[in-house]
């Protein structure tokens, strides 16, 4: 009869807990960030899209904010099927790297949308409307004057008769 070998000494859940590489706590990590970040995003975008002028939103239709996720879902389907090419061509690193900068820079856009938007809106508006002050304070690294708020004057037709 053969022996059998002796059983490995028992070891709690905190010591195999600490037998992982650093790489694995850094990756676990990145990916509880990068789910926050999404389904936070994915919670609170509706709410905002549809939020009124007076509250700081950009007062969008139930159908545009639906049209809206439509295309961001088909972008999210079918983005990994090109991106995945590129990652057997130039390696998985890289591709990460390119795409995480790029997810940030997306990220940051949405923080500044309102201040972006008012640059081409300002410009494009006739010199002779006066800026005024937004109808919510809204923090912004612009200045004064690309923060426009304009309102078609009233038609008064009770006065006229």
């Amino acid at each position: 009869m053969s022996e059998q070998p002796p059983a490995p000494p028992a070891t709690g859940l905190f010591e195999q807990l600490r037998q992982f590489p650093k790489t694995f706590w850094w990756a676990n990590w990145i990916e509880v960030v990068e789910r926050f970040s999404y389904y936070g995003l994915r919670t609170v975008l509706p709410i905002y899209m549809v939020l009124a002028y007076e509250n700081g939103g950009p007062q969008l239709s139930h159908e545009q904010k639906g049209l809206i996720f439509a295309v961001w879902a088909m972008v999210q389907s079918f983005v990994p099927i090109f991106t995945g090419g590129f990652a057997d061509r130039y390696g998985y690193k890289l591709n990460i790297a390119i795409s995480t900068v790029i997810k940030i820079m997306g990220y940051l856009v949405m923080g500044w949308a309102i201040e972006i938007a008012a640059v081409p809106m300002a410009a494009a508006l006739p010199k002779w409307v006066a800026p005024q002050e937004a109808p919510i304070p809204i923090p912004s690294s612009l200045p004064a004057r690309f923060c426009w708020h304009w309102e078609p004057p009233s038609l008064n037709l009770a006065s006229r008769a």
